[in-house]
């Protein structure tokens, strides 16, 4: 009898330990997916369609600075760079650089008045898929400054200072 008592004591702890092993696994996998690219490191690929139905792949942007901007039209910092994010596209869309917002888990009738309102002539995505967790967004606005070269060149959470974006852009257009 206590044989099988033990025989059943250990079923229950192999199972106990691998049901502990898959869950610590599920978790690490879903830290380090949402684990912020760090500068320096490769820039993961991405694949979105712009609310005007342009299909774009960060993969194919080899050799072109990319800009991508998470925002949300509830937010008012959002709101306030906008009008930055513009200038800045139209003075560098000719020099290699593109430009592209991502609506993070928003309304596509409320992005539409936000690109109406807002003036925005740059390509503006809504994402309802793990794109912000790809790049560990933590709130919005959060922008990434992807090189030429695939390579995460530079980093800010919060409101952009357009006079740093544009110096990073400048040391990082070909």
């Amino acid at each position: 009898m206590q044989g099988s008592l033990s025989g059943r004591n250990l079923v229950i702890l192999l199972v106990v330990g691998a049901v502990i092993i898959f869950a610590v696994g599920l978790g690490l996998a879903g830290a380090f997916a949402g684990r912020a690219p760090q500068i320096g490191e490769p820039a993961r690929a991405f694949r979105v369609t712009t609310m005007d139905g342009q299909a774009i792949d960060s993969s194919a942007m080899a050799g072109k600075v990319l800009v991508v901007n998470f925002f949300a039209t509830w937010c008012q910092p959002c709101r306030q760079e906008a009008g930055d994010l513009e200038a800045l596209w139209r003075e560098y869309q000719d020099k290699g650089v593109l430009l592209i917002a991502i609506a993070y888990k928003d309304v596509d009738s409320k992005v539409r008045e936000f690109i109406q309102q807002a003036g925005i002539s740059f390509p503006v995505a809504n994402s309802s898929t793990n794109i912000g967790r790809q790049f560990g967004v933590t709130g919005v606005p959060e922008t990434y400054v992807i090189g030429p070269d695939g390579i995460l060149r530079y980093r800010r959470v919060g409101v952009i200072d357009p006079v740093v974006l544009r110096q990073v852009l400048d040391e990082l257009i070909p």
